[in-house]
């Protein structure tokens, strides 16, 4: 009986081929999976904005079958300060009508901080709302605008001027997402 011999394992030359080869595909495919970490940043902060919506919108309809909604500084269901129906842009405002968990520092998930913005010559509340770990800035004590709006990924809530100017959110989400 003639016994063969075998061998077993891989040559040299196929190891160097195949770890080749995943090099090829890791520099194809890695584009397509950083955009797509993009993406979903960008879906998160539209998702935000959409809650945001819907609080707005649910405040305001409470607000009217309250009678309240030409007011300013009202507080519905003793949890939510309006301002023309619409939560006002702070932490008793539009953060406690979503029931979001956003602090003015990175420990939450959500940072926001306050802000103004100037319209017909008058001053109005704003908030600024960015995911935490978009926010790269080291925080000390309570967030600046500037340290939300450096982020390019976030959220501004206007709060209404009357009670014919409704509040409104806009998303920014250009390079930071």
């Amino acid at each position: 009986m003639k016994r063969l011999n075998k061998q077993q394992g891989f040559t040299m030359i196929e190891l160097i081929v195949v770890i080749v080869i995943l090099g090829i595909l890791a520099v194809t495919a890695a584009p397509k999976f950083i955009s797509m970490t993009t993406d979903a940043n960008k879906s998160v902060i539209t998702g935000l904005k959409g809650s945001m919506a819907s609080a707005m919108q649910i405040v305001y309809a409470k607000s009217a079958i309250e009678g309240e909604e030409t007011k300013a500084g009202q507080v519905i269901s003793t949890l939510v300060t309006t301002e023309f129906g619409y939560p006002e842009a702070s932490l008793a405002g539009i953060l406690a009508a979503m029931d979001v968990v956003a602090k003015t520092d990175k420990t939450g998930e959500w940072v926001y901080a306050p802000s103004t913005v100037t319209i017909d010559s008058v001053s109005v509340p704003t908030i600024l709302i960015a995911p935490t770990s978009k926010v790269s800035a080291t925080i000390v004590g309570a967030a600046s605008s500037a340290d939300v709006t450096d982020s390019n990924c976030y959220v501004t809530y206007t709060e209404a001027t009357s009670a014919t100017v409704a509040a409104t959110a806009v998303v920014t989400a250009t390079t930071g997402c």
